[in-house]
This record gives structure tokens, C-alpha cells and sequence, in this order.
């Protein structure tokens, strides 16, 4: 099964990529290099960002309380299935605000 969150969200997101032409093959392939390059820097500061931004949700401070760390997050979050989050997605669908799982608010919910 493939499960769908869309957030809306006015507000401005993270942007992980410097500005570029991407019509200039030089500076597409600068960027390309760096990504490839830096991938795990790119991935630590990513996964800074979504736990800074999602901190407060019920989910997170279930697991991680007030730490926001990479190494507490390894350590304290489990890898989950669909079925372990989908008391907090029947939540959501009906009706509880979506900062239980994400700090922006969840506007549709498809499930294929």
C-alpha cells in the first residue's frame, strides 16, 4: 500500500540547493558534484531541519523529549511500519489537527 500525506504549507521551505542556471551545463554539473560530494553532510543538515521543524509534534516528543539530535534520534526513534503510525493517521482523518505527526497542516490523505 502506498500512503500519501499533502501538506499545505504559505510557508517558505527549506531550500537545500545553491541557486544556479540550470541552463549552464558548467554550474549544473558544480551543483551536481557538490550533492554527490557532501551527501552526508546534505542528509545531516535535512534531517536537522525536519526534526527542528517537527519537535513539537506528539509523535517526536513521544520519543525524543526536547532532544533533537541526530544521535537521539537514532537511538530513540524506532523504524516503524505503516500500521504502527496509522492510529495517529485515523486521528488525522478524523478531524484531530496533523501537528500529532507534522508541524504543517495535512489537507488530504490518499491511500492507493
Amino acid at each position: 500500500m502506498l500512503f500519501v500525506f499533502v501538506v499545505a504549507d504559505n510557508r517558505k521551505a527549506a531550500i537545500m540547493l545553491p541557486k544556479f542556471d540550470p541552463t549552464n551545463p558548467l554550474a549544473t554539473m558544480s551543483v551536481l558534484e557538490d550533492v554527490t560530494t557532501n551527501v552526508k553532510k546534505i542528509q545531516d543538515s535535512l534531517l536537522e531541519a525536519i526534526l527542528s521543524r517537527n519537535s513539537q509534534t506528539e509523535y517526536l516528543r513521544g520519543f525524543l523529549t526536547g532532544q533533537l539530535d541526530k544521535q537521539s534520534f537514532k537511538k530513540n526513534v524506532p523504524i516503524v511500519t505503516y500500521e504502527d503510525i496509522k492510529p495517529h493517521i485515523d486521528r488525522i482523518a478524523n478531524g484531530e489537527p496533523s501537528d500529532l505527526i507534522c508541524d504543517r497542516p495535512i489537507s488530504l490523505l490518499l491511500a492507493t
